[in-house]
């Protein structure tokens, strides 16, 4: 019998299952984790007078709109709080929060506080500042420091407006959506990625266009078979195995096409069976390549940080 995939083109949310770690002045080693070159995730917290180091309970995702988002559970000393850190844009940068909405749960209250003051929206109540996105790690660092964080109830006039600060070193990020297809060209991010994956005859097709002007395009296309998970450089596929095609938001087309098999890689970092339904697999990966003009190959663009997600749904032929 012979197994062959097609796509499952559904847009899915990923949730992830948090843990709670904390300790007061807990001294804390940074770990290299494996190829990444980075630390293990930490967080340290003031809340109200209280420190807390976490390490595991925090989740970061990014959405197809560049939303990042920051959830840790264990944001207070009883590790039943949660703090969601949010900024608008995925970008290094400093973020007021009254414009970037920031929240906090107290399970105590059973209530969600908001950096957003109802009665003065223009006060800033506090910074976010994303220092760092290391996009070959997939890791985010920086700080917060929220002088004001506002119950959104004002039926108990006991509850008041609080302060909390603290940083995130190394957090992992992931795209909340399950199919997406992103890339930087010649060092810009893609604009307005839609994407959607199909299968063409043999291969795996993902393509992200722009979604408002619908002219940027990137299409990845590599073949449904011989595809190995591995961190080892000698495993990776090289240009030629893949291909990309690549139009600009002017309508330059750019291919990879006749371009030396050195100057780009595919990598499958993970294949993951769905536990629900063992025909259903979630393919990662990640790419770089250097694309050639159409009508100008002196033309010349590079697409680094390449990062995919696509469903695959397992079927067998007599």
């Amino acid at each position: 019998m012979k197994k062959t995939f097609k796509i499952l083109t559904l847009s899915l949310f990923t949730i992830a299952g948090l843990t709670v770690v904390s300790c007061d002045n807990e001294k804390y080693d940074p770990i290299i984790e494996g190829e990444k070159g980075v630390g293990k995730p930490i967080m340290t917290i003031n809340n109200q007078g209280d420190n807390i180091l976490l390490r595991d309970s925090i989740k970061a995702t990014v959405d197809k709109d560049g939303v990042l988002e920051i959830t840790v559970k264990g944001a207070d000393k009883t590790g039943n709080d949660i703090l969601l850190l949010r900024t608008l844009k995925f970008q290094t940068g400093t973020y007021p929060t009254n414009a970037n909405e920031n929240n906090y749960y107290s399970n105590e209250h059973k209530l969600w506080y908001t950096t957003i003051d109802p009665d003065r929206p223009t006060f800033i109540t506090g910074l976010v500042n994303v220092k760092t996105i290391n996009r070959k790690a997939r890791v985010v660092t920086g700080d917060f420091n929220i002088t004001r964080m506002i119950p959104t109830s004002k039926d108990n006039p006991n509850l008041k407006p609080f302060a909390i600060s603290g940083s995130f070193t190394d957090i992992p990020f992931k795209r909340k959506e399950v199919t997406y297809l992103e890339a930087f060209v010649n060092g810009t991010a893609l604009e307005n990625p839609s994407e959607k994956g199909e299968i063409k005859g043999d291969r795996v097709v993902i393509t992200s266009l722009d979604a408002v002007e619908m002219t940027q395009e990137l299409i990845l296309d590599f073949p449904s078979t011989d595809i190995k998970v591995s961190a080892d450089p000698k495993d990776f596929k090289k240009l030629g195995w893949f291909n990309v095609k690549y139009t600009s938001k002017y309508g330059i087309k750019y291919t990879s096409e006749g371009v030396g098999e050195t100057e780009g890689f595919i990598r499958f970092d993970s294949y993951e069976v769905d536990k629900k339904d063992s025909n259903k697999i979630v393919l990662k990966g990640r790419f770089d390549a250097t694309l050639v003009g159409v009508d100008n190959p002196e033309d010349k663009v590079k697409i680094t940080f390449g990062d995919f997600s696509v469903v695959l749904i397992k079927t067998v032929n007599n």
